[in-house]
């Protein structure tokens, strides 16, 4: 939310979108709307998109159907899948 008051937060995994509204309200925040959706297999895998279209199409779903309110916004944060991070240990 760095420098506005409100922000979207949009997790895609290869299953699952989920999104939540979340606005400060001074020093707390609110989520102020939600939404899940299950993807249909093939869309998304080991985190890559696989059907651009249909994951669109997700995303739009997603954001219309959030409750308690439909979540409108040009802005969303996000963040790489955790099949996209590498961990490596080195012991020295």
């Amino acid at each position: 939310m760095l420098f506005s008051s409100s922000g979207i937060g949009l997790d895609i995994s290869d299953t699952t979108i989920e999104v939540a509204e979340i606005k400060k309200n001074g020093r707390r925040f609110k989520i102020i709307s939600r939404g899940r959706l299950f993807l249909d297999s093939g869309i998304v895998q080991n985190g890559r998109i696989k059907d651009s279209v249909k994951l669109e199409q997700a995303v739009k779903r997603i954001l219309t159907e959030a409750r308690p309110k439909k979540i409108k916004t040009n802005k969303i944060y996000f963040a790489l899948s955790d099949e996209q991070v590498y961990t490596q240990i080195i012991y020295l």
